[in-house]
């Protein structure tokens, strides 16, 4: 089953009304039939509904009422790890863009560049990209042939019960 033939499940975390409906409205109009968006105004709201449901993708401004900067972004990952962040801010800072990118986020966009379609395609890429994270780490866990524990693994294992 391809990413267009079920409901993507979006949590959405913006705190300015305006800027939210700009994007609902730009994504529906891209892609209506393939989104499911939850929009909130704050962390808060965001932590309690990450741990509520399930979600495929995060997307996030980073200045909001009771977080900013790359806490917006570790915050979401200390909840699920495994969840794609996709950060759109007005910030058209390169130095800002980086460090949210190596505080574990999957992409970057401008606010006033992010139509439906370059935030529709974000979204896919995000997916896309910890799904293969996550084959990548399996692979460096586990033998590709027979599933089992390898030796990198084992070793790790087993010091975690000798301590």
């Amino acid at each position: 089953m391809s990413m267009n033939e079920y409901n993507i499940r979006i949590l959405y975390i913006e705190d300015s009304v305006i800027d939210a409906r700009i994007l609902i409205k730009s994504l529906n109009n891209h892609r209506q039939d393939s989104y499911q968006l939850d929009w909130v105004e704050s962390l808060k709201d965001a932590t309690k509904e990450l741990k509520q449901n399930e979600y495929d993708v995060v997307l996030t401004d980073l200045y909001l009422p009771d977080a900013e900067d790359i806490n917006v972004v570790t915050a979401i990952l200390d909840i699920n790890n495994r969840l794609p962040v996709v950060v759109i801010s007005s910030e058209d800072e390169n130095t800002i863009a980086m460090r949210v990118m190596k505080a574990g986020a999957q992409d970057y966009l401008l606010k006033n560049k992010a139509d439906g379609y370059l935030v529709s395609r974000a979204i896919d890429y995000a997916i896309e990209r910890k799904r293969i994270e996550k084959g990548l780490s399996y692979l460096a866990q586990y033998d590709s042939l027979t599933g089992l524990a390898n030796r990198a693994l084992f070793r790790e294992r087993l010091g975690r019960a000798l301590i």
